[in-house]
């Protein structure tokens, strides 16, 4: 056995389907596409709207937000500013930004002058405010942490202490979570309550069309699986950082399998099938 695996399966939309719950022959017709049971559930496939990133949005970020002033540089569609050990980028495929102060992040000699868990959670959130960048569709997730780990072989001695902690935002979208690499907001903070890491991935959104899920149970037949083999699931979104995900936020089933299924394993995710679904379900409404 190799383990548990989880992958996400974009989930089918078809306009031209009858009836929730109607099944319309599994197996491979003459089209080639499989076909699926339709549940009673709808779920909207909102359009991502990308913000407009360029050298004078990214200058001004980079001043109001960091106090960051130099030449932005930029490549491949991603602007820069570099000041010393600080970097601030904006990426204009999807509006996405980054920050990082490399001389305090992993500084093995931060973490004096911490402060709480819940006055680093006021910092941040005060600092989404002040620019506007926590949606409606945002809130606050969790807190993780830095640790620095030493150990002193003569004495035997281990000590450990929190270098920085990082505030966690997540995303829901009409009560269901928004996963993925573009919908995450982590700020990381540091000794005064200083601000030493952002990572902001967001998209506004704006409602395409609601449309009947398929069953988890069709979507398993497609891949010669069973409820046996499903040890989680649930139902969502998902938000993709590659080509297929530019257009659209489609929901997506999150499943856990136990890792083998007969003489099945099961290693990487099956991107090609979820990119099938994208093209030649949603796109061409011809399923």
């Amino acid at each position: 056995m190799k383990g548990i695996v989880v992958f996400l399966v974009v989930l089918l939309f078809v306009t031209t389907a009858g009836a929730p719950g109607v099944q319309s022959g599994l197996g491979t017709p003459d089209d080639g596409k499989p076909r699926y049971i339709f549940t009673s559930t709808e779920m909207g496939v909102y359009r991502l709207i990308t913000p407009v990133v360029n050298e004078s949005i990214t200058g001004s970020r980079a001043m109001s937000m960091f106090s960051l002033q130099n030449v932005v540089h930029e490549f491949a569609g991603k602007y820069e500013v570099i000041v010393a050990n600080r970097t601030f980028e904006m990426d204009s495929r999807d509006g996405s930004m980054w920050y990082a102060d490399y001389s305090k992040l992993w500084n093995v000699s931060s973490g004096n002058q911490l402060p709480s868990k819940d006055s680093c959670k006021i910092i941040a959130d005060n600092f989404l405010a002040q620019f506007g960048l926590l949606p409606s569709s945002g809130q606050f997730s969790g807190f993780g942490s830095t640790n620095a780990t030493g150990h002193n072989q003569d004495t035997g001695e281990t000590r450990s202490k929190i270098l920085h902690y990082t505030v966690n935002y997540e995303f829901k979208l009409s009560g269901y979570p928004v996963t993925g690499p573009g919908a995450k907001i982590s700020i990381s903070i540091c000794d005064g309550g200083q601000i030493v890491g952002l990572d902001w991935n967001w998209r506004e959104v704006q409602l395409e069309k609601t449309l009947p899920v398929i069953s988890l149970g069709s979507l398993l037949d497609a891949y010669g699986l069973s409820q046996g083999d499903v040890k989680n699931y649930s139902l969502g979104y998902y938000a993709g950082c590659d080509d297929q995900y530019d257009e659209f936020l489609f929901p997506a089933y999150s499943i856990e399998l136990n890792g083998k299924s007969g003489d099945n394993e099961f290693e990487t995710p099956p991107d090609s099938f979820c990119h099938n679904i994208l093209t030649s379900c949603f796109n061409s409404n011809s399923c």
